[in-house]
């Protein structure tokens, strides 16, 4: 029995050639996959920083109606109407009271039961007004001042403390008010200081 031999012409052909150049074309594919995977894990945490640096340059570059909250503005106006109008009651009812004891107060005599009571009356009235209007004014452009320059810091109170306080320099019945007006100052950047400063906690064991 004859057996036949393969055609010569696929005898010729190299397989172990084609073979070994798939493989190194599957090895070649394989690295230039992994390299391309690791580029993409360096790249993923520079641009995470590149996002965290650029995060309080976008903020910042909001513009002021878009950091400028409407209620808290009202709630800062109201804030200060309440606290002015009590604050301002009770220094008007110091210099009633000091007024009553010397007799005159600001020119007004106050001999009779009559015009004590219409001096207090009037007195704390008008300074429980006045503050009022004052420490609205005094918080509302302090946040005004804060949103516009996009910062929290001491420039925000001084802003406001020299716009408000000026006007009650211009006439001689606000301008005694002026010392109790830097102090209501005084007191609420104390008050924001205080707030500001983390408190430290000790603990004792017995």
């Amino acid at each position: 029995m004859r057996y036949i031999s393969a055609h010569p012409i696929m005898s010729q052909v190299p397989w172990t050639r084609i073979r070994e150049f798939k493989e190194e074309q599957e090895r070649k594919k394989r690295r230039e996959f992994e390299a391309a995977l690791g580029r993409a894990q360096l790249q993923v945490p520079g641009q995470q920083d590149q996002q965290q640096s650029q995060g309080p340059a976008t903020a910042r570059a909001k513009p002021f109606q878009e950091r400028f909250k409407e209620s808290y503005f009202k709630e800062r106006l109201m804030f200060g109407g309440v606290v002015g109008a009590v604050t301002g009651a009770f220094f008007g009812g110091l210099d009633a009271v000091q007024g009553i004891k010397k007799g005159e107060a600001f020119g007004v005599m106050l001999n009779t039961l009559p015009s004590k009571a219409k001096f207090s009356g009037e007195h704390i009235g008008s300074a429980a007004l006045v503050f009022s209007i004052f420490y609205s004014s005094y918080q509302g452009i302090k946040y005004i001042s804060k949103v516009a320059r996009d910062e929290d810091d001491w420039g925000n109170p001084a802003t406001a403390a020299i716009t408000t306080v000026a006007p009650l320099l211009l006439s001689a019945t606000f301008r005694r008010n002026v010392p109790y007006a830097v102090l209501l100052i005084g007191m609420d950047v104390f008050s924001e200081a205080t707030a500001s400063t983390p408190s430290s906690t000790t603990s004792t064991t017995s």
